[in-house]
C-alpha cells in the first residue's frame, strides 16, 4: 500500500490524497485498488489500512469456503485436461466419482488438514492398495495445484502415508511363453458355433498378445502400432502413440500422439522370435495397423480382452493384458538386467518406479543369489585349505 498527493484545482489546498493497495484476488490474477480525494495524508492511511483488511478477509473467506471437490474440478479443467491423456481422465475421473465425491469431497479446503487426511486414508485401508494409491494420486495433484494458486499455504498430503491390502501375486500373473502359446491355440482354433467369430480378427489378438509380452506395452499403446513403426532392418519398433477408446463408440476410435509421460515414447528393440511373427503376419494382414479387424479398423478392446481371459481359463490362470508387461519386466529382472535398463525398456519416468513395483524375484532365485555368493565361498576357502594340508604334508 501506498499514498500520493494529486494536484487538483477543486481542493482547498491544491491538491487531494490518494491510497493505492497491489493485491492478488482468489485466482492469483493481480489487482489494485486505488482511491482518491482525502484532504488529509492520514486519512488516506488509514482508509487503506482498512481497506487492505478488508480484502485480505474478503479473499481468505472465499478461499476458505471452497470445497475439495470444487478445487479438484477446477484443477481438471485448468490444467489437467492439457495435461493428462484422455484414457488418465476417465480413469482419474471414475476414482473420483466411485470413492470421492459424494464424500469427503464436500469438505472444506481449511477442514482437510493432516489430521483429517490421515484418518480419511486410515479409514480405507480395507481397499486395495491399488485403489487407495490411486485416491491419493488425486489429492496429490489437487493440493499441489491448490498451493501453486494461494488457495493454501502449505501442503499436508505430504505427510500423509496410505495403507491398503495388496493382493499376493499369484504365479499366474507371470505368464510364461508356453502359456501365451497355448492361449494363442486357443485364440485360432475354429469354432463355428462361436458367435462373430472372424479368424483375421481372432489372429490379430494373438498379435496383441505378442506384441504386449515382447515389448511389454501398455494396452492403448499396444493397439496403435502401425507397420510404419516397425523397422525389420534395424530390429526395432517405436512407440511414439496410443489408442484413445474410453467412452466412445468404434467409429469414434482414434490414435493420440499424447503419451501417458515423457518416457512413455521410445524405441524399443525387436527380438527375433517377435520379428518373425510379425514377418509372417505381414503376408495376412494388408493394413497398416497391426491389431485390426478383417477390414483394417481398430478392434474393440473389451472384445479382445474378455477373449484373452476366456483363453487363459481354458489352460487354469488369471489373466489381464496388465500382466503381460508385469511379465514383460520380471523376465527383465530375473535375467539379470541391471535397475536402469529395465526402467528405460520399460520406458518408467525414474528406476524408483521399477523398483517398487516390478522388482520381485522368485524364491528359486533368491535361493541361487544365497548359494552362489555364500556356497562357492566357502567351497573355495575349504579347497584352500585342503591345499594348503597338502602342501604341509609334503613338506
Amino acid at each position: 500500500m501506498f499514498v500520493r498527493k494529486r494536484t487538483s484545482k477543486k481542493a482547498k489546498k491544491g491538491y487531494t490524497w490518494t491510497v493505492y493497495i497491489d493485491y492478488e484476488d482468489s485466482y492469483g490474477v493481480k489487482q489494485r485498488y486505488t482511491k482518491g480525494g482525502f484532504q488529509e495524508k492520514s486519512e488516506a492511511l488509514n482508509h487503506g489500512i482498512e481497506k487492505q483488511q478488508e480484502l485480505k478477509q474478503g479473499i481468505e473467506i472465499k478461499l476458505k469456503d471452497k470445497t475439495f471437490s470444487e478445487v479438484y474440478l477446477e484443477y481438471m479443467d485448468v490444467e489437467g485436461k492439457f495435461k493428462y491423456t484422455h484414457n488418465t481422465m476417465i480413469t482419474y475421473d471414475s476414482i473420483y466419482v466411485n470413492h470421492i465425491k459424494d464424500g469427503i469431497g464436500n469438505a472444506k479446503m481449511r477442514n482437510l488438514s493432516y489430521k483429517a487426511l490421515q484418518e480419511y486414508f486410515n479409514g480405507i485401508c480395507d481397499e486395495g492398495m491399488g485403489t487407495t494409491t490411486g485416491i491419493k494420486r488425486i489429492f496429490c495433484v489437487t493440493f499441489k495445484y491448490a498451493l501453486r494458486v494461494g488457495y493454501i499455504n502449505s501442503n499436508p498430503m505430504l505427510m500423509v502415508t496410505v495403507r491398503g491390502k495388496v493382493n499376493k501375486r499369484k504365479q499366474d500373473d507371470i505368464i510364461t511363453f508356453e502359456q501365451l502359446e497355448e492361449m494363442v491355440k486357443i485364440l485360432c482354433t475354429v469354432d463355428e458355433k462361436k458367435r462373430n467369430y472372424v479368424p483375421f480378427t481372432h489372429y490379430s489378438f494373438c498379435i496383441f498378445l505378442y506384441l504386449s509380452y515382447f515389448l511389454g506395452t501398455r494396452k492403448a499403446e499396444t493397439l496403435a502400432i502401425t507397420k510404419q513403426d516397425v523397422d525389420f532392418e534395424n530390429n526395432t519398433i517405436s512407440i511414439n502413440k496410443q489408442l484413445v477408446y474410453h467412452g466412445f463408440k468404434k467409429e469414434e476410435y482414434y490414435c493420440t500422439d499424447k503419451m501417458k509421460t515423457k518416457s512413455s515414447r521410445a524405441i524399443l528393440p525387436m527380438c527375433d522370435k517377435l520379428k518373425e511373427i510379425l514377418q509372417k503376419w505381414y503376408k495376412k494382414n494388408p493394413y497398416d495397423l497391426l491389431c485390426c479387424d478383417e477390414y483394417g479398423d481398430y478392434i474393440v478392446p473389451t472384445d479382445c480382452c474378455r477373449l484373452c481371459k476366456e483363453s487363459a481359463k481354458k489352460i487354469g490362470i488369471d489373466f489381464h493384458p496388465h500382466s503381460l508387461r508385469h511379465t514383460y519386466i520380471s523376465n527383465l529382472v530375473l535375467s539379470g538386467v541391471d535397475v536402469k535398463t529395465v526402467s528405460e525398456l520399460a520406458r518408467h519416468s525414474n528406476t524408483s518406479t521399477t523398483l517398487d513395483i516390478y522388482a520381485q524375484t522368485t524364491f528359486e532365485k533368491k535361493q541361487e543369489a544365497i548359494n552362489c555368493t555364500f556356497n562357492a565361498y566357502l567351497d573355495t576357502k575349504s579347497n584352500k585349505k585342503v591345499t594348503n594340508l597338502k602342501d604341509e604334508r609334503l613338506n
